[in-house]
């Protein structure tokens, strides 16, 4: 057996040396690199109340006949200016100007639109039932409609389908959407929907008004709309009444 001699062996000490000494300086320096620190908690969601103004809208920016934004087009709060649809807006102040009171008054105004009823633009009969004229009722019952010479529309209050008629005593705004756009409130006509925004309180401004209408033929009509603010801001009472 061959056995090292003294120059093999001081040579595989100084190796052994050198390698020890690298292996201390490498857990040395592993140990004076700074430790990770972990991240932060985050600070914890403000109590404050969330405002969905996205899905707001309010009659306050109405300048006359014009208003600006609408629900109607996509769903959120848009500019009319920027809509792709054929989204007509009636104001109230088009509601006092015209005296009109109901769908059967407003929609003989509008663009691509009839109505049915006396002073409408079309009969509203039924062909299967071999009539020629149709007089309606003279309550205020849904309203016949037609679009675009298609179909009659859907007709909506805030947004959900309903039967409910429109009265002008506690509308703020309506909204005729004419096209398959209106399809965006779910199942709805392809030819358009009509949708009334009922009026809301208002948390900024006290106000009141009294109307009161005399017909040709006796007919009287009295409409009370107040709004009292309780805490600006916060909480406000809107009453209207005919």
């Amino acid at each position: 057996m061959n056995h090292p001699g003294p120059k093999n062996a001081a040579t595989a000490c100084r190796v052994l040396h050198r390698r020890l000494r690298a292996g201390v300086l490498l857990v040395a320096a592993v140990a004076q690199l700074p430790a990770q620190t972990a991240p932060a908690p985050r600070a914890p969601a403000s109590a404050d109340t969330i405002m969905l103004s996205p899905f707001t809208i309010t009659s306050d920016k109405d300048v006359g006949y014009e208003a600006s934004e609408s629900l109607a087009g996509t769903g959120l709060k848009s500019k009319l200016t920027d809509l792709g649809a054929a989204v007509s807006v009636i104001t109230s102040k088009f509601l006092e100007d015209t005296a009109s009171f109901n769908l059967r008054d407003v929609l003989v105004y509008q663009t691509n639109m009839e109505v049915s009823g006396f002073g409408g633009n079309f009969s509203g009969a039924t062909p299967a039932l071999g009539a020629v004229t149709a007089e309606p009722d003279l309550g205020n019952g849904p309203a016949g409609t037609r679009v675009r010479g298609l179909a009659a529309a859907t007709q909506a209050t805030n947004f959900y389908r309903a039967v409910i008629p429109m009265d002008a005593y506690n509308t703020d705004r309506v909204e005729v959407n004419r096209g398959a756009n209106a399809l965006l409130f779910g199942v709805g006509s392809p030819a358009g929907i009509i949708n009334t925004s009922t009026a809301s309180a208002n948390l900024s401004k006290t106000s009141g008004r009294l109307d009161l209408s005399l017909g040709s033929h006796g007919s009287a009509r009295a409409a009370l709309n107040a709004n009292v603010v309780i805490k600006p801001g916060e909480l406000a009472v809107r009453v209207a009444a005919v």
